[in-house]
């Protein structure tokens, strides 16, 4: 049935409710699982692309660091019930990216909460789980 799950987690109490999810269905139905973050690039064009490029890659290392945090105290659970997971973390559009890793690593189901980021930057990036459920090439499950 669900062979495959992708967790897409940002570290919000929704994305935590996600994985509550994953790990009760990991354990009925004895899915793969995998983690992923995807943390979203800084715009920069013209010539300040080149300017700000050092900045640009001090603060991707430094959000690559946190999210590889936020999946290792996500997966805690999963490592006390012995439940196999892999997890990965990408720079780029988070829709974009979710949908495209789930197709390339053929899952079956993605978890993801309802909401990540609010406010302004939701309002300007859109909705994260509607593209999701939008373009998604599997089934969608989001939390609340």
């Amino acid at each position: 049935m669900f062979k495959k799950i992708l967790v897409a987690i940002d570290g919000s109490e929704q994305s935590l409710k996600a994985v509550d999810s994953a790990l009760e269905l990991a354990q009925k139905v004895d899915s793969e699982i995998m983690f992923l973050e995807v943390v979203p690039p800084i715009p920069a064009f013209g010539t300040y692309k080149k300017a700000l490029e050092h900045t640009i890659h001090e603060r991707d290392e430094k959000m690559i660091a946190e999210a590889r945090e936020t999946i290792a105290n996500s997966a805690k659970k999963f490592d006390e019930l012995h439940i196999p997971y892999k997890s990965k973390v990408v720079i780029g559009d988070p829709a974009e990216q979710i949908c495209l890793i789930a197709e390339e690593e053929h899952i079956s189901l993605i978890i993801m909460g309802t909401l990540g980021k609010t406010g302004i930057t939701r309002f300007l990036m859109g909705s994260v789980s509607s593209k999701v459920v939008a373009h998604a090439h599997c089934s969608v499950l989001l939390t609340r």
